[in-house]
């Protein structure tokens, strides 16, 4: 029972690091893009 426990434990965290791990890696190219254009308008 408890590799089930582990198994679910897995099953919830693990999308939900993603969903961050993406979230966060979608800020940072917005960030760097904004920067980018900035340094081509200046």
């Amino acid at each position: 029972s408890l590799s089930k426990v582990n198994n679910l434990k897995i099953g919830i965290i693990l999308p939900f690091f993603l969903k961050l791990l993406k979230l966060f890696y979608n800020h940072n190219t917005g960030v760097l893009r904004l920067y980018r254009t900035n340094k081509i308008l200046r």
